[in-house]
């Protein structure tokens, strides 16, 4: 909910008050994007994250969305490409990465030119455009996600995806 609330975001008057997870003893929730199961572009994406926090890109495009406090530290990597079925080259062929979202501020959300932007959505933007690819975001049925990327209809699942046992046995994930 911190992540949802204040000046730029959909509910600027409402205020932080009590962490829920904490509260309850809990851990704070981990977010990661999803692919399909054995998708090289797992790997590809954990290389640009780290890259991007490493320089400050992620902190500054956190910023501007007011998520910096949710950031978490990004472990350098590498990506090797897959040898066979590679979705980073079917990507790199078909010339578009396809995102799957929901809309939900501050992560994905149009502004008044009806275009999407938040913070996933611009860190698509940014790894579109180091693929060399178009970006398309698709809405999907939240509860389908994992049909959707199995069929190919989209390509990952980006949007403040919270890390769970389900969601780890279902996809690939970043770190």
């Amino acid at each position: 909910a911190g992540a949802m609330i204040g000046e730029g975001t959909s509910y600027p008057n409402l205020t932080y008050t009590v962490n829920l997870n904490e509260a309850n003893g809990e851990e704070d929730e981990n977010y990661v994007v999803g692919f399909r199961k054995g998708s090289d572009l797992a790997a590809a994406l954990n290389e640009f994250f780290a890259a991007a926090y490493a320089d400050g890109s992620m902190l500054e495009l956190a910023k501007t969305y007011g998520v910096q406090e949710a950031l978490l530290e990004q472990p350098a990597a590498e990506f090797v490409a897959s040898e066979s079925d590679s979705d980073v080259a079917y990507i790199q062929e078909k010339g578009k990465l396809v995102v799957g979202i929901t809309e939900f501020a501050p992560m994905d959300y149009k502004d008044a030119n009806d275009e999407w932007i938040g913070f996933d959505a611009d860190m698509a933007k940014l790894v579109a455009e180091k693929l060399g690819v178009e970006i398309e975001f698709v809405v999907i049925d939240w509860d389908m996600k994992v049909n959707e990327l199995d069929s190919k209809n989209i390509d990952v699942v980006w949007n403040g995806m919270t890390l769970t046992e389900g969601v780890q046995a279902a996809m690939e994930c970043t770190n």
